[in-house]
């Protein structure tokens, strides 16, 4: 039974929330005294395109259109900014001023919500509140030991200074190749609160399934379409992630049909999920979700070929271990609840090894929040079978260690998304990416002088992996060309984003004019960036003819030029 001691517990464990997420959400997008706006890298490849999402979203037209190719309709499931969109857009239509800070109210919200979520199920799985705050303690906040061996091989091996743990991707030791594993990548949840929230709701809502299955004895029809509701929610939010619950879901109802615990009756009647799970499929074929689908390959990942077992161990060692534990037998602790648990760790495990998209570490992030998510179900139950065979002193030191041993990942990454004095160059761009107050007021300017519906154009060859988002992100208009970091590979961005780049760079004046035309660009951005490059001094050219390139707005560097008529 759920006490006011199980609930005081969920709260003890929600406090932690804000701590975790607060922080780096709160120093995204900090000005300093002369006006320079940061981002942490990382928040440049998930937050900013959030922002042009909800942008895209708040035009609440028919058809999303891609925001980084105009003329072609968004195939992403964006279900989750569509009340991002709403919120921001309270003054009327246009009024998007405040995407920014309410995509982090509800990066926040979310996070506390799947916090709940993987709590209540630990929960369920012993009916212990202080192995369920336990077991969410580590699977949230302590799963990885790649934070203690970066430790041990900079600092105690090599003897380098504190400083190198400030240019780690510290969650992807596994993978890096200056380490010696060579594995699969696997984030771990705080990431997912941070940088991904669309997909910590799939998750939260996935989990509602979970929790009811843990525990059922026979599911009335009412309660079978609610969890189907809640199944089918969590597949427009993220249709792996969703169809991945939906499998745990129906293997539980197989399980439960084959060990005799469920009757035929009882399966029909749990299979009437499938009615709101057919009904939000549908829904994501209609609105164009579905695409890349054939993007899918089946077999064996190239990199767990390399390291299989330790590259998973130093990942998810911290929860692997007490779900080992987890799954052996006892009298004391029913093994019935974690039956969900398991089949998720099964399914995770098979999915990150085996199925792989064009973006090869994509199905490894959401394979391990899966695992993440469910596991501390067996971690619960491993605490209390230790705690029956062994004594509380020790399962409760078993916990602290696990904890203290995987921490240190979390800590550090905590403090790196967050460290927007690191302006050194990390692999490839920039740890901290500036914008400065020239180009924040061309932003302003485009945002409030041009049509909603105007394409306005930038090099995205110049800007490459670094400030590939500025436009739909800070003004909500279209570009004609990018190279979306955020959406799958697609040759299509190359070929376009080439074209566009012969226009700043290589045409006679009248022929980028018609190129730029013809490709349905309003207006052209030139900025400190475009100057920079090798090829800046070919911008004078275009700038020499407002015949055909009229300025609109000149601060600094930042130009934005119209095309004539």
């Amino acid at each position: 039974a759920w006490t006011t001691r199980d609930a005081a517990a969920l709260r003890l464990g929600l406090h932690r929330v804000p701590r975790r997420v607060g922080p780096p959400c709160a120093r995204a997008g900090e000005r300093d005294e002369a006006g320079t706006k940061y981002f942490r890298a990382y928040f440049t490849a998930d937050f900013v395109w959030h922002m042009a999402l909800t942008h895209e979203v708040a035009r609440f037209e028919p058809q999303l259109k891609n925001p980084y190719i105009a003329t072609e309709d968004l195939h992403y499931y964006w279900t989750y900014f569509l009340p991002a969109a709403v919120m921001a857009t309270r003054g009327g239509p246009g009024a998007t001023d405040r995407v920014e800070p309410t995509l982090k109210i509800l990066a926040m919200m979310t996070a506390l919500l799947m916090t709940s979520m993987i709590y209540l199920v630990a929960w369920a799985a012993t009916g212990r509140r202080w192995a369920a705050m336990a077991a969410t303690a580590v699977a949230v906040l302590a799963p990885s030991f790649e934070g203690l061996y970066a430790i041990r091989w900079h600092l105690m091996l090599r003897d380098e200074p504190w400083r190198v743990l400030r240019e780690l991707n510290i969650d992807a030791i596994s993978a890096w190749p200056q380490y010696p594993f060579h594995g699969l990548r696997i984030d771990n949840l705080p990431r997912a609160m941070w940088w991904t929230p669309q997909h910590s709701m799939s998750c939260a809502l996935g989990l509602i399934a979970v929790l009811a299955a843990s525990r059922w004895t026979g599911t009335p029809r009412r309660a079978s379409l609610l969890i189907g509701l809640a199944l089918g929610l969590s597949v427009t939010f993220n249709p792996l992630l969703g169809a991945a619950f939906c499998g745990i879901y129906g293997l539980t109802v197989l399980w439960d049909l084959a060990s005799r615990r469920m009757t035929i009756v009882d399966a029909a009647a749990a299979a009437l999920a499938v009615v709101p799970v057919g009904l939000a499929l549908w829904w994501c074929v209609a609105a164009g979700m579905s695409a890349g689908a054939d993007a899918v390959t089946v077999g064996l990942h190239a990199a767990a070929r390399k390291a299989p077992w330790s590259a998973l161990f130093i990942s998810l060692g911290g929860v692997l271990i007490p779900a080992v534990i987890g799954l052996l037998p006892s009298r004391h602790v029913p093994f019935r609840p974690v039956v969900p648990a398991l089949l998720a760790l099964i399914l995770g495990l098979v999915l990150m090894h085996y199925v792989t998209i064009t973006e090869s570490s994509w199905v490894g992030f959401r394979a391990g929040n899966i695992i993440l998510v469910t596991v501390a179900m067996l971690v619960a139950r491993g605490l209390v079978v230790t705690y029956q065979r062994s004594g509380r002193v020790l399962a409760m030191t078993f916990a602290v260690v696990l904890f203290l041993a995987g921490v240190p990942t979390t800590a550090i990454d905590w403090f790196n998304a967050r460290d927007l004095e690191n302006r050194r160059m990390g692999p490839g761009f920039l740890w901290v990416i500036p914008f400065s107050p020239d180009q924040q007021a061309g932003f302003d300017w485009v945002r409030r002088a041009t049509p909603a519906g105007a394409v306005v154009q930038f090099d995205p060859i110049v800007r490459a992996r670094q400030n590939w988002s500025g436009i739909p992100t800070f003004t909500g208009r279209r570009m004609a060309a990018a190279m979306p970091i955020s959406l799958l590979p697609d040759a299509r961005h190359d070929e376009m984003s080439a074209r566009v780049h012969r226009i700043f760079t290589e045409l006679a004046p009248e022929q980028a004019h018609a190129d730029a035309r013809a490709m349905g660009i309003d207006f052209l951005w030139m900025d400190e960036e475009d100057r920079r490059a090798s090829t800046g001094p070919a911008l004078d050219r275009l700038l020499a003819r407002p015949d055909l390139f009229p300025p609109m707005f000149r601060q600094g560097e930042t130009v934005v030029l119209a095309l004539a008529k």
